[in-house]
């Protein structure tokens, strides 16, 4: 069959997931593996604007790989790109507690493709912020899923060389698409924390001993896509081939609580300017009438009348003059 020329973004991440049944069953609820069996999936992102706003333009013909180690080395050695704040370097030893090591920066702050390329000789992974900054069909991937979720969306390109790991176990505060675009990688994820589903903030590195139990392991392939809710703790390595993938990611402090604390002052705010009962101040003895320090001090009451009541009644049945 033909391509089409513009579809929805969303849907033409989930493919053969309808997007109903992901948003019902899977959505901050339960990770979702799709195997594509077609590695040139992503490869076929346009850019350019959709037919709609939440839709993504494609392309048939001249399709390049969506990103990849090849990629990045060539956009370094065109751009003089800074290492703060345009990438982070790092590894970890699978297995081991020690967490993550981040690399040395670069003497002169420069992330040429030379000292990246040496980086990856030396088995660390890179992390490549905003990558949509370099890559139009990324950016208009994001643009068109921003209209779908009504959420600001984000992304990050993820190289590491073969047998190696970036990052140790952790949890995420966003919702997280992993597009796999080159070579394989291998995913763990386990249960969250208890207490710590759909958390306001990322862990820090976990340890493997304190893990709870594997609630899927798979390894990725390109055209691969992995999604996690946050709070599910993962990690993931590579194994005979070096790999590239896409973190997209959504959703970060856009909960009901997040909403609520910035309309609630705004309401207060707006009442107080409004109402003079609001702007007057609490009742004198507020505190004592109110509170838990009424509820102490009735208690305290009780407990004494309760004493007094209790001699009472010793004293009428066993006293003399019931016997007189």
């Amino acid at each position: 069959a033909p391509m089409p020329d513009s579809v929805d973004a969303l849907e033409w991440l989930l493919a053969s997931a309808p997007a109903a049944e992901f948003e019902s069953r899977h959505w901050e609820r339960a990770p979702l593996l799709i195997r594509r069996g077609s590695e040139a999936h992503y490869d076929a992102l346009d850019s350019g604007a959709g037919a709609a706003p939440e839709q993504i333009p494609l392309r048939s013909t001249g399709a390049r790989r969506l990103f990849s180690h090849k990629r990045l080395l060539e956009l370094l050695a065109e751009e003089q790109l800074p290492y703060d704040g345009t990438m982070r370097i790092v590894r970890s030893d699978a297995g081991e507690d020690d967490g993550r090591v981040e690399a040395e920066p670069p003497t002169d702050g420069v992330a040429s493709a030379a000292w990246v390329g040496a980086r990856l000789d030396e088995g660390y992974t890179v992390q490549l912020f905003r990558p949509q900054l370099y890559c139009d069909r990324l950016w208009s991937l994001l643009a068109a899923l921003e209209c779908r979720f009504d959420c600001l969306v984000g992304a990050s390109v993820y190289l590491t060389p073969r047998g190696c790991q970036g990052l140790a176990p952790h949890h995420d505060d966003v919702e997280v698409f992993i597009l796999q675009t080159e070579g394989s990688k291998h995913w763990r994820v386990y249960a969250p924390h208890a207490g710590a589903e759909l958390p306001a903030r990322p862990s820090a590195d976990l340890q493997w001993s304190a893990l709870g139990p594997t609630v899927l392991e798979a390894t990725l392939e390109p055209g691969d896509l992995l999604y996690l809710p946050r709070g599910f703790v993962h990690e993931a390595s590579c194994g005979k081939r070096r790999s590239t993938h896409i973190t997209i990611s959504t959703y970060q402090r856009h909960a009901y609580r997040d909403l609520l604390s910035a309309m609630l002052p705004s309401l207060l705010n707006s009442a107080a300017s409004a109402s003079r009962g609001m702007r007057c101040g609490l009742p004198l003895g507020f505190l004592r009438r109110n509170g838990s320090h009424r509820a102490r001090a009735a208690g305290a009451a009780g407990s004494a009348a309760g004493g007094a009541v209790g001699g009472a009644a010793e004293g009428g049945t066993g006293g003399g003059a019931a016997e007189g």
